[in-house]
């Protein structure tokens, strides 16, 4: 049977989960996702970009960033990531009542979820270094990775990455319309109240009490913006598994 992808019960059904799972989703990502975001926003801060314009300079600052401060980003990336697991198996998995459920299991599906992500995010970057739009299109063909692993119904690594393939199959463009749609739209919505924020605090001085207060209103604003986008995949790997029904 031919999959479908309906944009707008998608969309209500993303949102129905943040506000179902609104204490929980408040609770995982503020301290998975938001501190994290926070202590790189504020300790380790980001490449210097400035008036670089090639890709392969651009490519060279993140590379000089990282030999850096390494010992920083690392832990921040893996808390991060467990975070937004976390969130995963919160959402799909409602037979798990607290949130303290939801950490335990997402630790125990932690090692084949991050193999099966560094796996396909290999394969989506040969995509990207290919034609870029590829790696777009592989990207949205993965978009249900996290919560294949999070549902438990496919242990192991490569029957996640094939289930995920397989529930995207027909509807890739589909899905990736939709989520570049969102992504773009909270990305703007977020550098817009970022630069707002960041404007009116520049306006009382460029003390560290103003750089604390930024960096955490950004970290907020990227913690909300990836709360947002997991409901979104998750919305979607519902829709697409109960076709299958």
């Amino acid at each position: 049977m031919q999959r479908t992808l309906d944009y707008n019960a998608t969309w209500n059904d993303a949102i129905a989960l943040l506000k179902a799972h609104k204490e929980a989703v408040i609770a995982i990502a503020g301290v998975l996702i938001f501190l994290p975001s926070w202590i790189n926003y504020y300790v380790v801060g980001e490449p210097d970009l400035e008036g670089l314009k090639s890709a392969s300079a651009i490519i060279a600052a993140f590379q000089e960033h990282w030999n850096t401060h390494w010992m920083a980003i690392l832990p921040i990336v893996l808390a991060t990531m467990l975070g937004s697991f976390v969130l995963y198996v919160l959402m799909i998995r409602n037979e798990l009542p607290r949130v303290g459920d939801a950490l335990i299991t997402g630790l125990k599906l932690f090692i084949p979820f991050f193999v099966a992500s560094l796996l396909t995010s290999f394969i989506t970057g040969l995509g990207v270094l290919a034609f870029l739009l590829p790696g777009f299109y592989l990207s949205a063909r993965f978009v249900t990775l996290p919560s294949v692993v999070a549902s438990g119904d496919y242990p192991g690594v490569a029957a996640p990455i094939t289930r995920a393939w397989e529930l995207t199959r027909g509807v890739g463009w589909a899905t990736l319309f939709l989520t570049l749609m969102v992504s773009i739209v909270g990305w703007i919505s977020v550098t817009v109240a970022g630069l707002i924020v960041g404007l009116a605090l520049k306006l009382l001085g460029n003390g560290e009490a103003v750089r604390l207060v930024e960096s955490g209103f950004n970290a907020l604003l990227g913690a909300g913006l990836s709360a947002v986008l997991i409901a979104l995949a998750v919305a979607i790997y519902r829709h697409l598994n109960a076709q299958d029904v």
